[in-house]
């Protein structure tokens, strides 16, 4: 077999995850033949992007059947967690919540994974094979349905097939895994156990790698004072650096702008504000409201007329990094920035309650850090929860005047994220794929 390997492209957060890091010119120096399969709208951005690098780029159309829909409805109503306990009854209410009560066990595994094999649509995928041949299949989401196609047709033509979760929440709230993958790659010993309890993946197929993007964060050397410069942040200032839940997560949203006006008639002279809005959703009442001249909103670049689909690039990646880098307390949501920030070090704050609003359970941002991806979070103690105005000030002060009040909680928690902060995410990965070629 030739060194050809096909790397699949459609959600939009992969585009950092795996092809945007380190590993991409990994495989390029050790002489494979990179195929990248995205999706064919989104042609400009990655010719723009990487139509430079010694790839392949192949345009799919990513267009869901209903086939996909019903089993994608399907899928979500087998899996049975926390998370999914949650969302049955805000997002998810209705026919996904009424199946659910029959998909159980593994007479709904049975289903889900049966009707999958026979209704999954492949046809898009196989002409790949005959224009490029064969080669090793890295699905960089597994239950992306266009992922899922492409493993099938992949199946179908005796290729040897790797499978990753996209991100910490996925197995826990994105539905049964579909098909079991050759290889089953996951970022830490966290997903490792869902795999194996929640999916019944078989633990001889799991390989644990860790997170390839963070490879650049942990070999980054930026100052401090030459980003203040690059990013007009005003010298000897406190720097918050705020993300907001987005709309998509907050009905009615006003509890970001809430939290951010609270910090911002709040907090001394001494701070700055930076807020790092969603790349993909919108935060309305921020974007439309007025706050005081120490606030500044940064949008991560929108080249797409509807933002769900912003893709980011190298360069939208350093410019997070320089941001994180130039902070002194990261305060955020349910988000993963909280990892970020323990990975360069910064101290963070998470704001669990509504703002000014007093809102039920299920409305409340106080649901999300019950999702079962989020509890190693709150039980590592590497982050302050505020659950008022007056503990989000005061847990802000204390953070930037004992920055390493929490580091061993923080390190402690990468550990169980991350798996290990050496840089050495996408190696390990490369000699994943290495070994299927030695077989």
């Amino acid at each position: 077999m030739s060194k050809t390997i096909y790397i699949t492209s459609f959600h939009p957060l992969i585009s950092r995850n795996i092809i945007g890091s380190p590993f991409l010119d990994i495989l390029i120096s050790n002489g494979f033949k990179v195929i990248v399969l995205y999706p064919k709208k989104k042609k400009s951005f990655f010719e723009a992007e990487y139509g430079s690098k010694d790839i392949i780029l192949e345009g799919i159309d990513t267009s869901l059947s209903i086939r996909d829909k019903i089993l994608r409805i399907i899928s979500l109503s087998a899996l049975h967690t926390r998370s999914m306990r949650i969302k049955r009854k805000t997002e998810l209410k209705g026919i996904v919540s009424i199946l659910s009560l029959f998909l159980r066990g593994q007479f709904g595994s049975f289903v889900v994974r049966n009707l999958s094999l026979i209704l999954t649509p492949s046809k898009t995928f196989e002409r790949v094979f005959k224009k490029y041949g064969p080669g090793i299949i890295l699905l960089t989401d597994i239950q992306n349905e266009s992922d899922i196609g492409f493993g099938k047709a992949a199946r179908k033509n005796g290729q040897r097939i790797l499978g990753m979760t996209r991100s910490w929440d996925n197995l826990s709230s994105k539905g049964l895994i579909r098909f079991f993958p050759d290889i089953f790659i996951v970022q830490n010993q966290i997903l490792k156990k869902e795999a194996i309890g929640v999916h019944n993946v078989p633990e001889e197929i799991i390989k644990v790698i860790g997170i390839p993007h963070y490879d650049r964060y942990v070999s980054s050397n930026y100052e401090k004072k030459e980003i203040f410069a690059e990013l007009n942040i005003p010298a000897n200032k406190k720097v918050v650096l705020f993300a907001p839940a987005g709309d998509r997560y907050i009905s009615d949203n006003t509890v970001d702008s809430d939290i951010l006006m609270i910090m911002d008639k709040n907090l001394d002279e001494r701070y700055f504000i930076i807020v790092r809005l969603p790349p993909n959703d919108n935060v309305k009442t921020i974007e439309s409201g007025t706050f005081s001249n120490r606030v500044v909103i940064d949008r991560p670049s929108q080249r797409f007329k509807v933002l769900k689909n912003t893709e980011l690039s190298p360069e939208d990646d350093i410019k997070l990094i320089k941001l994180l880098i130039s902070s002194d307390v990261v305060v955020s949501g349910p988000s993963t920035m909280i990892i970020d920030a323990a990975i360069v070090g910064r101290p963070s704050v998470i704001f669990s309650f509504d703002g000014s609003e007093k809102r039920s359970y299920y409305s409340s941002v106080r649901r999300f850090y019950d999702y079962n991806h989020f509890n190693p979070v709150v039980e590592s103690n590497a982050c302050y929860i505020a659950k008022s105005p007056k503990e989000l000030i005061n847990f802000i002060n204390k953070a930037v005047a004992n920055p390493f009040e929490k580091e061993k909680e923080r390190n402690d928690l990468i550990d169980k994220e991350c798996f290990k902060k050496d840089g050495g995410s996408s190696q390990r990965l490369l000699e994943i794929i290495l070994r299927e070629y030695e077989r």
